[in-house]
């Protein structure tokens, strides 16, 4: 699907406080994805490296602090999210790339590029693993988490719309063709557990990651929301469950 950049950037902006406090899961897989990192690659010298998608800096501050000698290019579509990175106060060189991440030039010579739960937004992963591994260093490093086929499982069945999302193997292969040597790939399921129907929309809304398309409710569309959500996924006791399934790669050129 065609995903309306410009509204995801939009409803980041304007939720990126709600979103430090409410990711809980992303904060958790960016915690996974530096950690993989660092057992995948502990040799690793990094000189200059980029990371795609800071957000509010859940991966950022892993990556300033293992390696807070590099140059560091920083890329996110939303420009508000470099004042979270000012507050860091971190002493090295950074430097900020505001855009499209499918679209800005990206520096040469990279060692490492990073990014958290942001390449699921792209229209055409396959030319971002190209474009990322031209600017690699021969032994680069391209440490990514996106997510797969059964995130956001329940909504994607109610209303028979969402993000396309490949899974492990694909994304493999992808990895394989273009050229990387794959160090680590996993993916695992991740279910929270809210207390209506109506809490997943505020959840999803208060993260940002409703991005896909202007959505007009009303009281008819939220009803028929959460009668069916109640019908197909509460559990006994009335919780409801909202899945997502992340996946990290760690990938060397």
């Amino acid at each position: 699907m065609n995903i309306d950049k410009q509204l995801v950037s939009q409803r980041f902006g304007r939720n990126l406080a709600t979103y430090h406090e409410q990711a809980v899961v992303q904060r958790d897989i960016a915690d996974t994805l530096a950690s993989s990192l660092l057992a995948a690659s502990p040799a690793l010298h990094i000189r200059r490296a980029m990371e795609i998608g800071i957000g509010t800096g859940f991966l950022t501050r892993h990556l300033l602090a293992a390696c807070p000698e590099a140059e560091w290019h920083l890329n996110d579509i939303t420009p508000e999210a470099f004042r979270w990175i000012d507050e860091l106060g971190h002493p090295g060189a950074i430097h900020y790339h505001p855009g499209d991440a499918e679209t800005i030039p990206y520096p040469e010579s990279l060692d490492l590029i990073a990014s958290a739960s942001a390449v699921q937004w792209f229209d055409d992963i396959p030319a971002f693993l190209a474009k990322a591994h031209a600017a690699l260093v021969p032994g680069g490093i391209l440490a990514v988490s996106t997510f797969g086929p059964e995130n956001f499982v329940e909504i994607r069945h109610i209303l028979n719309r969402g993000l396309e999302y490949p899974t492990l193997e694909t994304l493999r292969q992808w990895a394989s063709q273009t050229g990387y040597r794959i160090l680590h790939a996993h993916g695992w399921t991740r279910r929270l557990t809210l207390g209506t129907p109506l809490d997943v929309l505020r959840h999803i809304k208060k993260t940002g990651v409703n991005g896909t398309r202007s959505e007009t409710w009303n009281r008819r569309t939220l009803a028929d929301f959460h009668t069916n959500y109640n019908t197909r996924y509460a559990d006994p006791e009335g919780n409801i469950p909202l899945s997502y399934h992340p996946i990290v790669l760690i990938l060397q050129k």
